[in-house]
């Protein structure tokens, strides 16, 4: 049985953004929880000063989710600059969206 490699079901730029969030909401979570009651307000300070530049980093992923779909496809620069150009607007996000599940749909498609 000589199978051709499979993609896994979430890509390894997945386990980052999932890393991420697990660890964002577990120090919200101790910073609110009172687990560490003496440090809480010291805490509550430094997530006060970092929550905004996580928040942009959060988005930033989000906004280039397109990308980051078709980054192994022939077209990934011209997903990249119309996500950057056009993804601003919700529908031309949505559209950029569906070209590139189109275009790693194709990919697998002729891997078989």
């Amino acid at each position: 049985m000589n199978r051709k490699h499979e993609s896994p079901a979430i890509p390894k730029w997945g386990w980052y953004v999932i890393g991420s969030t697990i660890f964002i909401i577990s120090i919200i979570f101790l910073s609110l929880s009172g687990a560490f009651a003496a440090a809480a307000e010291f805490t509550i300070h430094i997530l006060a000063a970092v929550l905004p530049y996580l928040l942009f980093v959060l988005l930033a992923l989000l906004y280039f989710i397109p990308f980051f779909i078709a980054a192994s496809t022939p077209r990934s620069v011209a997903i990249f600059v119309a996500n950057l150009v056009f993804g601003w607007t919700i529908i031309g996000w949505i559209l950029v969206l569906i070209w590139a599940l189109g275009e790693s749909g194709t990919r697998s498609q002729k891997r078989r």
